[in-house]
């Protein structure tokens, strides 16, 4: 065995993770599941701009290496935390010893662990992945259709480099695009003691998984993030199991760990109706949301200590993207010129995939006969009721009733946004249309001072609407299975007589009425919003 030299290794508390590595599966979880496993594929369909997209993750092993199991992972973190003490931006080829990552990973160097371990990078490095829309290229701000390794190369200690000198050290080439997701900071920050310490891989695979979906929802309405359970087994990966109490024999061990040490507050599960399957809900604990305040550093860091940026969100749209969205929305929804204004303050205010999604529902609602005034209106109703699940404020009106709103209450919205001049194609006339709404706005918040010196303004209103409905949602959460349960079967019985009637007709055909009707859900979430409000003041 070639000697290695003992040097002190510096044992850094936090590493940063690449997040594609984080969010899709590539390891399996158990030596018996590495016998059996050949691949792990998760495919899913995603909503993209104006279209659905088949996206498919596919890690294959190699025919005489095999699939990379629980030490290959091991091996794995070890190279990260190596990766993370680089000068950033990192260069290929990362140095290191055989013996800091025995020593990293916690086992002792012997000739077996050392032949383990090149056996192990040797594995990850014939291991491929076949990406079709799932790695995120954060640099250049696309997902990757392509097949490639983690690793590019290695060349041990004692062998031949390229140009004939025999190399004194380890060498490690990482895939160009790994390497420019680690360098475009596309990484999320991990606790490398407290991920050491977790007893089962399970609970490992969980504290990397759910940090970063955490991250998420941190700045947004939810407090939970929800899996299917047949999902999460092709994420983690877990073989899937038929029935509830051997699936909840595997993972509760884990959830319990991590509720022990706070990473979890609690885990819930509920079954999915009319399937073969279950959900489960996962809320955040105070390790987790530490975390994520530890993870919000500064971006000029010298080192790769940098912090987790996802996908681009919608927020700080350029004149482009906003001509784009007013465009898209006026094919859709087909409405006069004049509507722009009300198009305009959506395109700057509602994420994009928001926005396709909105439009999208208002589709299949025509397409289904149930849109009763015109698509426009129902349109600005569902946008809003999208948003505000999501804690965007839109400054709208449109949700007084939540039973449906008038075609007269978008066109208020819309001239309140200012006269739009007619457009000629260019990105300098959207600028200016755009101006010309924030003009307006000022002028009528100026207006809007009433004689006892009060501001009348919709906004305001919204964001009490908005702020009540978060409370009112934050009670729900709080209540048990069974009472959500009660309260969500009188939110039903208390149907209007259209909706009730859509819900009866989609029962009949086996559909979920929630999942298929965008008028039902609607109206169902308006009645649990006033029963909850009673359920809080019932001196009302």
């Amino acid at each position: 065995m070639p000697q290695e030299l003992e040097e002190e290794t510096n044992l850094s508390e936090i590493f940063r993770a690449e997040v594609n590595l984080l969010t899709h599966p590539f390891f399996a979880l158990t030596t018996k599941d590495v016998l059996k496993r050949q691949k792990t594929e998760y495919q899913a369909v995603v909503q993209r701009d104006d279209e659905k997209l088949e996206i498919n993750w596919k890690v294959s092993a190699h025919q005489e290496y095999g699939y990379p199991g629980p030490f290959g992972k091991k091996v794995h973190k070890a190279i990260e935390q190596v990766i993370e003490e680089q000068q950033f931006p990192v260069e290929n080829p990362i140095r290191f010893s055989i013996y800091e990552l025995c020593k990293r990973i916690g086992i002792t160097l012997g000739g077996r662990q050392y032949e383990q371990i090149k056996e192990s990078l040797k594995r990850i490095q014939a291991t491929i992945i076949e990406s079709k829309g799932t790695f995120y290229q954060k640099s250049k701000k696309r997902w990757i259709n392509k097949t490639f390794s983690l690793y590019d190369g290695i060349i041990f200690k004692g062998e031949e480099l390229n140009n004939g000198e025999i190399a004194e050290t380890n060498y490690l080439y990482l895939n160009d695009m790994y390497l420019d997701s680690i360098n475009a900071r596309y990484v999320k920050p991990l606790d490398y003691e407290y991920y050491m310490n977790l007893r089962t891989n399970i609970a490992q695979r969980l504290y990397e998984l759910l940090g970063v979906k955490f991250y998420g929802i941190s700045n947004g309405s939810h407090s939970y993030i929800r899996y299917n359970y047949s999902t999460l087994c092709k994420l983690l990966p877990l073989i899937p199991q038929k029935y509830l109490s051997k699936a909840r024999k595997i993972l509760d061990p884990a959830h319990e760990e991590l509720e022990e040490t706070r990473f979890l507050s609690k885990v819930h599960w509920s079954e999915v109706e009319g399937e073969q399957d279950w959900y489960l809900y996962y809320y955040p604990g105070k390790r987790a949301k530490e975390e994520i305040e530890k993870s919000k550093v500064p971006e000029n860091s010298t080192k790769a200590k940098v912090n987790f940026l996802g996908p681009p969100s919608s927020s700080n749209k350029s004149t482009e993207e906003i001509e784009n969205l007013v465009n898209k929305m006026v094919r859709v929804l087909g409405k006069r010129e004049e509507n722009k204004g009300f198009y305009y303050k959506i395109a700057r205010h509602c994420p994009e995939n928001v926005i396709n999604m909105a439009l999208s529902d208002t589709e299949a609602e025509e397409r289904s006969g149930e849109i009763e005034k015109s698509k426009p209106a129902f349109f600005g109703y569902w946008i809003q009721e999208l948003c505000e699940e999501r804690g965007i404020n839109l400054g709208l009106n449109l949700l007084e009733n939540g039973k449906g709103i008038d075609e007269k209450e978008v066109e208020r919205n819309e001239s309140e946004e200012g006269e739009v001049s007619e457009r000629h194609g260019s990105s300098n006339s959207g600028e200016k249309e755009i101006k010309q709404g924030q003009a307006s706005q000022e002028a009528r918040n100026e207006k809007g001072k009433t004689e006892t010196g009060h501001e009348v303004n919709g906004t305001e209103e919204a964001e009490k609407t908005t702020k009540r409905r978060a409370q009112l949602m934050e009670y729900y959460r709080s209540l048990s299975p069974e009472k959500q349960d009660e309260i969500d079967d009188r939110a039903m019985e208390n149907l209007n007589d259209f909706t009730k009637g859509k819900a009866r007709r989609l029962k009949k055909e086996g559909k979920d009425p929630l999942k298929e009707s965008v008028a039902v859900k609607a109206d169902f979430k308006a009645n649990r919003f006033e029963i909850l409000r009673k359920e809080m003041t019932p001196d009302d």
